[in-house]
C-alpha cells in the first residue's frame, strides 16, 4: 500500500497503547480493589451479606475496563506508519488505509494551548479522510506515542497544504475549511461575509474557535469540524494581519495628507503677492513731500508702495500710455539742498522724463 500511495521512505512505527496508561481503566482499577477491600473487611467480621455485595460491585468497574479495552481496539496486532509523505493504519481484519499529506483532511478535538506543559498534557484524538473515501479514527489510548504522533501528522499537513492554498487565495480564488470560506477580502460564514477589517481577534481555546468582529463575538464550529484546523489559523491570521497593516497605513497617509494641505495654505512670505498700485501723477497728490518748514531732508511716498523682490513697478506718464519709463523725480527741500526721489523700477534706467512732468514735480515743490 505505501508503495501503491508513493508514501516514500518509512519513518516510524506507532504499537497499540498499553491499558495500563489508559486513565479510565486505572481508575476502574483503583475503584474495584478498594471495593474489594471492603468486602474483605466485611468477610473478617463474618458480614457474609456485605461481603457478598461489595464483592458484586468490584466486579462491575472491572467489566467497565475490559469493555473499555475491547472498543479501543487494544489488539496487538494494529499498528501505524509514519512515511515520507504521508502515513498508513492497519487494525486487524481490515484492510490497510494509507493517507498523503497533500491530500488528507484531519480534524483534531482538542488544539494543545501554547508552552511545552499544555502541550504534554493534551489528549490527541484525530479523524483523518482521503479523497479516494478512506477514513479512520484514532486516539492516544489506541496508539502509544501520541504526543509524538499527534505534533508530527498536524506538522506535515501543514507544510505540505499551507503554500497550495496561500497560492490559491492570492490568485483571487476562495478556499473552503468545512462551513468557513476565506478570500482576501473576507472571512464568509453562516452566509454571513465579514470584512478582514473587521476582524479583531481569532481565539482558539480547547475544542471552541470564536473571533471578534467590532463588539461582538461571532462563534465558529467546534474545531473537531473544521478540516485542516491549522492551515486555517495560519492563513486567517495572515489575513486578519494583512488587512489591519493596511489600513493603519491608510490612515497615516490620510492624516499626513491633512497635515500637508494644512500647511499649504498657511501664507508664504518668501512667494506673497503683493498687488501694487499705480503710479499716480503729481495732480492727483498720491506724493505726500514735506515742505521746507517741516526741517525734513527725506520725501516720503504717501502711498508706501510695497514691491516684491522680483517685481517692478510701472509709471504711467500722461498722454503716452505705451512707454513705461522711469521718472527721477527731483524735490528741492531747501536752498541748499536736494533729494532725489526715484521710483522702483529696473526696466528703460535711461528714459528721460518728458519736461511736462519735470514741470509739474517742480512747480509742485515751490508750492
Amino acid at each position: 500500500m505505501a508503495e501503491y500511495q508513493k508514501l516514500g521512505a518509512h519513518r516510524q512505527t506507532f504499537l497499540p497503547a498499553s491499558m495500563s496508561e489508559d486513565t479510565f481503566v486505572r481508575a476502574c482499577g483503583l475503584i474495584a480493589g478498594g471495593l474489594a477491600i471492603v468486602a474483605g473487611i466485611c468477610a473478617t467480621a463474618s458480614w457474609w451479606t456485605g461481603t457478598i455485595v461489595f464483592a458484586i460491585i468490584a466486579l462491575i468497574p472491572l467489566v467497565a475496563a475490559w469493555l473499555r479495552g475491547s472498543l479501543t481496539g487494544a489488539v496487538r496486532t494494529a499498528r501505524m506508519d509514519l512515511f515520507d509523505h504521508g502515513l498508513t493504519v492497519y487494525r486487524s481484519g481490515q484492510e490497510i488505509a494509507a493517507f498523503r499529506w497533500d491530500t488528507a483532511e484531519v480534524r483534531q478535538s482538542v488544539i494543545p494551548s501554547r508552552g511545552a506543559a499544555a502541550a504534554a498534557s493534551t489528549e490527541y484524538s484525530m479523524t483523518l479522510d482521503g479523497p479516494d473515501g478512506s477514513h479512520e479514527s484514532f486516539d492516544e489510548r489506541q496508539f502509544d506515542g501520541a504526543h509524538e504522533w499527534g505534533p508530527a501528522i498536524q506538522s506535515a499537513v501543514t507544510a505540505t497544504q499551507l503554500p497550495r492554498a496561500v497560492a490559491a487565495i492570492d490568485s483571487g480564488q476562495q478556499v473552503s475549511f468545512g462551513e468557513i470560506a476565506v478570500d482576501l477580502g473576507e472571512l464568509t460564514f453562516a452566509g454571513v461575509n465579514y470584512p478582514w477589517e473587521q476582524v479583531d481577534t481569532i481565539d482558539a481555546q480547547g475544542g471552541l474557535i470564536r473571533f471578534k468582529s467590532g463588539s461582538r463575538w461571532v462563534t465558529l464550529p467546534p474545531i473537531e469540524d473544521i478540516p485542516n484546523f491549522y492551515i486555517f489559523n495560519e492563513v486567517a491570521e495572515r489575513l486578519r494581519i494583512a488587512a489591519a497593516t493596511e489600513l493603519a497605513e491608510v490612515a497615516g497617509n490620510r492624516s499626513e495628507t491633512v497635515e500637508s494641505e494644512t500647511v499649504g495654505t498657511a501664507p508664504d512670505p518668501a512667494h506673497a503677492v503683493v498687488e501694487t498700485p499705480e503710479a499716480e501723477t503729481p495732480r492727483d497728490e498720491s506724493h505726500d513731500i514735506e515742505t521746507p518748514g517741516d526741517h525734513s531732508h527725506d520725501a516720503e511716498m504717501s502711498s508706501r508702495v510695497e514691491t516684491s523682490s522680483d517685481e517692478s513697478h510701472e509709471a504711467e506718464i500722461p498722454g503716452d500710455e505705451s512707454h513705461d519709463v522711469e521718472v527721477p523725480l527731483q524735490v528741492e527741500t531747501s536752498g541748499d539742498e536736494s533729494h532725489d526721489a526715484e521710483l522702483p523700477g529696473d526696466r528703460l534706467r535711461d528714459a528721460e522724463a518728458p519736461s511736462e512732468l519735470s514741470h509739474q514735480v517742480v512747480t509742485r515743490s515751490e508750492v
